[in-house]
């Protein structure tokens, strides 16, 4: 005789990169920025995003939040006359995704 079985397998992985992320406001110390969640979340719902800013002469990444809960983030204390990047990260309970970057 033959036995078919049927198994469902739920892969669980960190989330993917967060979407369509766009600077939607600026002034001369601070910016608005708001994105889309990831398309695959590995399984386990986002918790949070995790943002970041780098000075366009730089080449470190210095963190503004571990805990935004939204999909829109206002990044305070920039400099007047300054080029920035910014990028963020999807967290869910497996860990931190790869991060979507502003170019």
């Amino acid at each position: 005789g033959v036995k078919t079985y049927t198994i469902v397998v739920k892969v669980l992985d960190t989330p993917g990169p967060p979407v369509n992320l766009a600077v939607k406001e600026t002034s001369k110390d601070y910016a608005v920025i708001s994105w889309d969640p990831p398309l695959i979340d590995g399984g386990s719902p986002v918790k949070n995003y995790i943002v970041e800013k780098r000075d366009a002469e730089r080449k470190a990444w210095a963190t503004v939040s571990i805990d935004c809960p939204k999909t829109t983030f206002r990044i305070q204390n920039l400099e007047e006359g300054k080029f920035y990047f910014f990028r963020v990260l999807a967290e869910n309970e497996h860990g931190i995704g790869e991060p979507c970057e502003t170019h």
